[in-house]
C-alpha cells in the first residue's frame, strides 16, 4: 500500500491467477466547515470540491444579540410610558376626549329616545305622556326617519288637545316631511269629521301657511277643493250621515279659502308699501309719503296683532 501524491491511499495485490491488480481510492473524511469569530460576524470557511459555494469561500452572518425574554421585558415593549406620547397631558387629552365622545353619544342616544317617546304620545293621544316630556325640554319638532314630526302624527288624526299643547310649546306648524307635506295638508287629506276643523283652525292661527306645496303641487286649499268635489260627487243623495260629512268638509274648505284670501290681501298690502317705500327718493312729497307709508304699516301690525 502507497499513497500518491493527491492524498489517496493505493492498495496492490497479487492474485493467485495472475491477472492484473485493481486499484482500490479511498476518497477523505468531508470535515464540516470551521467557524471563525469575529465582533460582527460569524466566517465559515468552506472546503474547495467541484461544486463551490456560489457565495465564495467566506458566507458571512449578521451577529444578532440574543433578545431577552423574561417577564419583565416583555411588557415594557408595549407599556404606554414607552412611547413617544405616553407623557401625562397626553394621557389627560385622551381621557377628556374619550369622556366628551361617550357623553354626546349618549346626550344623543338620550334624544333619540326622548323623540321617540313623544311621537308615540301624540299618535296615541297620550296627553299627560306628552306633556311630562315637554315640560323635560323635548324637542317638539323632533322628527322621525321620515321627517315627521308630533305635530304631524297629531294633525292627521285629528287629535285637539295634542296640537295645542304642541303649539304651545313651540312646535312648528309648517315643518315638511319627505313628501313635502305640512300638518295642515294631513289633516286636510284626513279630514272625516268636525275635529279635523279645529284642528286645521289651531293650525291656521298657529302661524299655518296655506301658500305651501307639497311634492306634487298641491297647496292645502287645492287639496280641501278636491276632496269636497270627490265627497260630492259620491254623496249626489246624503243620508243624515253622510251630509255630516259633506257639511263639515264644506266648512273646512270655507276656512282655508278665508285664510288664503286673508293672507293673500296682507301679502299685496305689504307687497305696495315697500314698493312706495322704494320709490320714495323719487317722490316730491317725500313727508307725505313718509307719513301715510308709516300710518299704514301701524295699521297693518296692528290688524295683525288683533286677529291673533
Amino acid at each position: 500500500m502507497s499513497a500518491n501524491d493527491s492524498g489517496c491511499v493505493e492498495s496492490s495485490s497479487d492474485s493467485n491467477d495472475g491477472h492484473s491488480s485493481g486499484i482500490m481510492i479511498t476518497p477523505p473524511p468531508l470535515m464540516p466547515p470551521t467557524p471563525t469569530s469575529s465582533p460582527n460576524t460569524h466566517e465559515w470557511h468552506w472546503p474547495n470540491s467541484n461544486n463551490p459555494n456560489p457565495l465564495g469561500d467566506h458566507f458571512a452572518l449578521p451577529h444578532l444579540p440574543p433578545l431577552p425574554l423574561n417577564s419583565e421585558y416583555l411588557p415594557s415593549i408595549i407599556h404606554p410610558s414607552t412611547l413617544p406620547s405616553g407623557s401625562h397631558n397626553f394621557k389627560m387629552r385622551l381621557r377628556t376626549r374619550t369622556k366628551q365622545r361617550l357623553r354626546s353619544s349618549f346626550s344623543s342616544m338620550y334624544a333619540e329616545s326622548n323623540g321617540r317617546k313623544l311621537r308615540t304620545a301624540a299618535a296615541t293621544c297620550n296627553i299627560e305622556l306628552l306633556n311630562r316630556l315637554l315640560e323635560s325640554g323635548v324637542d317638539p319638532n323632533a322628527a322621525d326617519e321620515y321627517k315627521r314630526s308630533p305635530l304631524h302624527l297629531a294633525a292627521c288624526r285629528g287629535y285637539i288637545h295634542i296640537v295645542q299643547q304642541l303649539l304651545k310649546f313651540g312646535a312648528n306648524p309648517n315643518v315638511v316631511d319627505s313628501l313635502g307635506n305640512t300638518p295642515l295638508h294631513l289633516a286636510v287629506i284626513s279630514a272625516s269629521s268636525n275635529n279635523f276643523n279645529v284642528v286645521a283652525r289651531l293650525l291656521l292661527a298657529g302661524g299655518a301657511s296655506v301658500h305651501m306645496f307639497d311634492r306634487s303641487g298641491k297647496s292645502p286649499l287645492e287639496l280641501a277643493e278636491a276632496k269636497l268635489r270627490l265627497l260630492r260627487a259620491r254623496y249626489n243623495h246624503p243620508t243624515p250621515e253622510t251630509a255630516k260629512i259633506l257639511e263639515d268638509m264644506c266648512m273646512l274648505t270655507t276656512l282655508i279659502l278665508r285664510y288664503r284670501v286673508k293672507q293673500h290681501r296682507e301679502l299685496e298690502d305689504l307687497s305696495a308699501l315697500e314698493q312706495r317705500l322704494q320709490n320714495l327718493s323719487t317722490s316730491d312729497d317725500q313727508e307725505q309719503v313718509v307719513s301715510q307709508t308709516a300710518d299704514e304699516l301701524l295699521a297693518s301690525v296692528e290688524r295683525l296683532s288683533i286677529n291673533k
